[in-house]
């Protein structure tokens, strides 16, 4: 089943907000941002949004990019979801980790190593 380009877009946004909304709430709680360089803009709310808005906008035009380039080479569309798929990941980490999960019983959610060799 194709997954549409709108589809994409919208799910890429909708888990960014999701990301944003519950990493401020569960900081407000006493959590702990994983990213190293939010981690470093929190205390700054104004800076904190404004970093998080200059990723969430270089993450929908890398989509978009990706998106462009499967029109003409098709082996690249399933490079847009795992793209998304992988922007989801943050928000559902945060969903399980603000719903009572510890973090060691949460599997795939937290791509630890990918933040580190970033």
């Amino acid at each position: 089943m194709e997954v549409s380009n709108r589809t994409l877009l919208a799910t890429f946004l909708l888990a960014s907000l999701g990301d944003f909304a519950t990493t401020l709430y569960g900081v407000n709680l006493g959590f702990s941002e994983a990213n190293p360089a939010l981690a470093k803009v929190l205390p700054d709310a104004q800076l904190f949004a404004f970093t998080y808005l200059s990723y969430t906008l270089l993450g929908i035009v890398l989509l978009l990019l990706v998106l462009r380039i499967a029109r003409t080479f098709p082996i690249f569309k399933p490079f847009a979801s795992l793209f998304v798929f992988l922007k989801v990941l943050p928000f559902v980490n945060n969903v399980l980790l603000l719903s009572g999960f510890t973090s060691s019983s949460i599997v795939l959610t937290t791509v630890r190593w990918l933040l580190n060799t970033a």
